[in-house]
């Protein structure tokens, strides 16, 4: 094997459960790349549509393809996960089975990083597409985390961030394997983001390179039985959050004391933390006024909460 398959720079993993739809398209923007030096983990959930015939294909083409198909489906969460266990690289990149990449989003990426230790994910702006792959908008992700401090960088992530885009971006592989990788509950992305941003900087790419489809075939646009979505998150876990709002929160103090940080700072994460709950408390009671008073109900405009 030669020796840029064994220690690539780059590991890609791309979970997947029966995506024929837009994985050859998925595969072929990642194939693409500019950047060249990455192995790419194809792991199948078991899939039972044509999954598993284009991730072969895609193995025989290029050597720098492995696929692994487990027999039972892990659920999101494991597949996710699965994919980081098994990496072998020194930068780490998600890729979704109906998202697209600009060719040159790895190579600018990796430059970042390279260029700054304190950096530990780059990530550039998305542009979304609909089922057809047609572009729809542009995306403001507005997550360019370079503060010094943990509790900035936290509390910027947590009043800007909408859409858990920055997830999808080139990360430090030992600095995102000190966090709880993706936990089995919705949202758990977020949780991943707020762990990474305690640890690290995120640099923000300035441009659209990255393409998030956006159609009716995405689980959470399926489906409103919360039982449904945690069984596609993890099959294995039958309870569901009754207040996902109250769940969030006290994993966001989890994270925190999870992760070991000196006292003052994991003090001052904490009080980021209650800052932002007060926020979504304010906008939620604006919203409640106006619907029982009407519109001319005083209360805050608006505050961006996730």
């Amino acid at each position: 094997m030669p020796e840029s398959l064994k220690h690539p720079r780059l590991s890609i993993g791309l979970p997947v459960y029966n995506g024929e739809a837009c994985l050859q398209e998925a595969l072929d923007s990642i194939l693409g790349q500019s950047f060249e030096d990455f192995e790419l983990l194809l792991s199948d959930n078991a899939s039972t549509d044509r999954t598993r015939e284009i991730c072969e294909a895609c193995v025989a083409s290029d050597p720098r393809v492995r696929y692994v198909r487990h027999e039972q489906n892990l659920g999101a969460a494991g597949n996710f996960n699965f994919v980081v266990h098994e990496a072998k690289g020194e930068y780490f990149k998600w890729a979704s089975h109906d998202d697209r990449m600009h060719p040159t989003l790895l190579e600018r990426s990796i430059a970042v990083l390279d260029a700054d230790p304190e950096v530990v994910l780059c990530h550039p702006r998305t542009a979304m597409i609909d089922g057809a792959g047609r572009h729809t908008r542009d995306f403001v992700d507005d997550l360019n985390l370079m503060h010094d401090r943990p509790h900035q960088r936290m509390g910027h992530l947590v009043t800007h961030m909408r859409l858990c885009n920055a997830v999808m971006g080139v990360m430090r592989l030992e600095v995102l394997r000190r966090t709880r990788l993706i936990d089995s509950f919705r949202t758990a992305d977020f949780i991943t983001l707020i762990e990474l941003s305690i640890l690290g900087k995120f640099h923000e790419i300035e441009e659209h390179l990255y393409e998030r489809r956006d159609h009716d075939d995405r689980i959470l646009r399926k489906t409103k039985d919360k039982s449904a979505v945690q069984a596609w998150f993890n099959p294995s876990v039958k309870t569901v959050a009754r207040f996902p709002g109250l769940k969030l929160f006290r994993e966001q103090f989890r994270s925190i004391s999870r992760l070991d940080l000196p006292a003052a700072t994991a003090w001052k994460c904490r009080l980021t933390v209650g800052r932002w709950v007060l926020k979504r408390g304010r906008v939620r009671l604006g919203r409640w006024r106006r619907r029982v008073f009407g519109p001319s109900a005083r209360g805050p405009e608006s505050v961006r909460a996730t």
